[in-house]
């Protein structure tokens, strides 16, 4: 039996996010604290950044981002978020107009 579809978690695998971002036509973190000193994190914030990914960043509540967090990202947008469903609109946006632009 063939398997044409990309390792998932459900098959037991983790799926490779490298490929997920280069499929991806943006990188929309939910930027929390956790987020910017993890290195995975900033490792794929990093790829996506050498790939040429618009950048669309949702930052949880008042936390305070530091001045370099993406420097060099010539397609940037931030918003502020304080609720899952706050997050859940802008992102289902982005990825709207991602599909549509």
């Amino acid at each position: 039996m063939s398997n044409d579809h990309p390792p998932s978690f459900v098959d037991g695998q983790a799926p490779d996010w490298r490929e997920g971002l280069r499929r991806s036509r943006l990188f929309a973190p939910l930027v929390t604290p956790h987020w910017l000193t993890d290195p995975r994190c900033q490792a794929q914030a990093a790829y996506a950044r050498a790939l040429g990914k618009p950048f669309r960043v949702l930052v949880l509540g008042d936390l305070r981002l530091p001045e370099d967090a993406f420097a060099g990202i010539s397609d940037l947008q931030v918003v502020r978020v304080t609720t899952p469903e706050e997050a859940s609109a802008h992102l289902a946006h982005w990825i709207r107009e991602a599909h549509d632009g």
